[in-house]
């Protein structure tokens, strides 16, 4: 079946963020946001891909729902169809070895034996979202490992866990229990099966959830940390559930935010107490170490 995608442009992080909002309800559409311009000129464009078969009825839905949204801020850029190829095999090509702390993040592709000595998180391209490779994981994954060296025992909940790569990651350091939570089904399946295949399966657990309110997240509760890689609006409608499951003497590592928001995320976590503890920057993106106590 053919993909087309779809994309749109805005002057604001603001109105990036309505558009993304938009598409989060919309119907299983993968889309990404970025970018384009930088600094204060900067520009965000964001694309959605969906089946071919009727795209102008499936590009109107959309055009209609981000305009009710945000007027004419948004202006769409027309609908392209997306090459058919090998993807996994394209991708895999591009993909290389990620050092991060501790750890060796790389695909079933690569020769470990050649690589130098690290804790080995083995992860595929694949239909969740995550490989090692974006500045937000890696962050988290330098903090984790400094955490994991000061606090052996966690017990843990990585918020959008996508492909799971933080929940094994945590796995691995402590051989502690963690719960890996996702609104998506798919990425909850790919996570389990990251697990297996990293020989951390009896540790990591996964449960499809939008936020915190899900039974098996709460019985759980209270979390000694928390791990929440998503992006700043839903990082801010979550601080007051985060507020209620975090044990009070809990981490809580935030990151999939730009420096540009950094301050209205942390303005949000101070109401519930939050303090920033350690901040670890790739490129523009800041990773936030909180916490409630000294």
């Amino acid at each position: 079946m053919p993909l087309c995608q779809i994309s749109f442009s805005v002057n604001t992080q603001s109105d990036a963020e309505a558009v993304v909002e938009v598409l989060e309800h919309s119907a299983a559409l993968p889309f990404s946001s970025f970018a384009i311009l930088p600094g204060a000129e900067r520009q965000w464009r964001i694309e959605a891909l969906f089946d071919g078969d009727t795209p102008d009825v499936r590009a109107d839905v959309l055009v209609n729902e981000i305009r009710r949204a945000l007027g004419d801020r948004a202006s769409m850029g027309g609908i392209e169809v997306v090459p058919d190829r090998d993807w996994v095999s394209h991708t895999l090509t591009t993909l290389t070895p990620v050092m991060a702390g501790p750890f060796l993040v790389h695909g079933s592709h690569h020769d470990t034996n050649t690589l130098a000595p690290a804790i080995s998180i083995k992860i595929d391209a694949g239909l969740a979202f995550g490989t090692g490779h974006h500045e937000t994981t890696r962050g988290c994954l330098e903090l984790l490992a400094d955490l994991a060296r000061k606090q052996k025992r966690i017990h843990a909940l990585d918020m959008g866990c996508g492909s799971g790569i933080l929940a094994i990651a945590i796995a691995k350091l402590t051989r502690c229990k963690v719960l890996g939570t996702d609104i998506d089904p798919i990425a909850i399946s790919v996570s389990q099966e990251n697990a297996k295949a990293n020989y951390v399966a009896p540790l990591v657990d996964g449960v499809a959830a939008d936020g915190t309110h899900h039974p098996e997240i709460r019985c759980r509760a209270p979390y000694d940390l928390i791990v929440a890689n998503i992006l700043a609006s839903p990082l801010k409608r979550l601080a007051i559930e985060v507020d209620e499951i975090l044990h009070p003497s809990g981490n809580l590592i935030v990151s999939g935010l730009l420096s540009e928001q950094e301050a209205g995320v942390l303005s949000r976590y101070r109401q519930f107490g939050f303090h920033l503890k350690k901040r670890y920057t790739l490129g523009d993106w800041p990773t936030l170490l909180l916490s409630r106590t000294d």
